[in-house]
């Protein structure tokens, strides 16, 4: 999230939170408006963070529409440039962190399955030469799941979203799903899964290429709910 910061050790990094700490508001604002008009991902994170706070401290559109800016654009980005465009995904991290703090779990739990799924997206736009999406992965998939365990979501539902994401993820992105769910998804949630299971294994798909993908996924989804 504040990946500047990270390269300073601990004791350094207290030492100038507590020198921050003490300085006029005023004065920050200063220095982070210095900064916002230089750099466009601050800025877009600040105008987010503002209509958060003027809706009373949610703005879903805000949030899906920062999601948005920061996982498209792919057309200018190069593979040199796909690492930087990694770190700027940490900024999604952060939103969506911010907001579940506030206790906004069971719309966090939404917009996490739509930047995964738009970050699965832009892995596969771009070359992922320095491994970025796996952070930004793991990051979002901690997310998804704490917010669950908050909110606890209505487990056909979920089982219902999260089957569809994990067959149709080309990178396995949603591959802890079910595993780490077990608990939040109980009898009705894992019913829901064997059945949606059976009617996808029994459908027709015209495309082979899509069929095998599916069938391999199906095979393996098999194998950890017969587990």
């Amino acid at each position: 999230m504040y990946t500047e910061l990270l390269r300073f050790d601990k004791e350094r990094s207290e030492s100038l939170q507590r020198w921050l700490t003490g300085l006029p508001s005023s004065t920050l604002a200063g220095w982070l408006m210095d900064t916002a008009m230089r750099d466009d991902s601050l800025r877009v994170v600040l105008r987010c963070e503002q209509a958060q706070a003027a809706a009373g401290g949610f703005d879903v559109v805000a949030l899906r529409e920062a999601i948005e800016h920061f996982t498209g654009n792919l057309h200018a980005i190069t593979w040199r440039e796909s690492s930087d465009f990694g770190r700027r995904l940490n900024s999604v991290v952060g939103l969506l962190s911010r907001a579940l703090d506030r206790g906004h779990s069971s719309a966090v739990i939404e917009l996490c399955e739509f930047a995964l799924h738009r970050t699965e997206l832009a892995a596969m736009g771009i070359q992922d030469s320095e491994y970025w999406s796996d952070h930004v992965r793991d990051e979002l998939s901690a997310l998804h799941l704490r917010a669950c365990q908050m909110a606890k979501p209505d487990p056909v539902a979920l089982a219902t979203r999260c089957f569809q994401l994990r067959i149709h993820s080309d990178l396995g992105w949603f591959d802890h799903f079910p595993r780490d769910y077990y608990e939040l998804l109980g009898p009705s949630g894992v019913a829901t899964l064997e059945r949606l299971l059976t009617e996808s294994v029994e459908s027709s798909q015209p495309d082979k290429i899509s069929r095998r993908h599916l069938d391999v996924g199906l095979a393996r989804l098999r194998q950890e709910l017969e587990g």
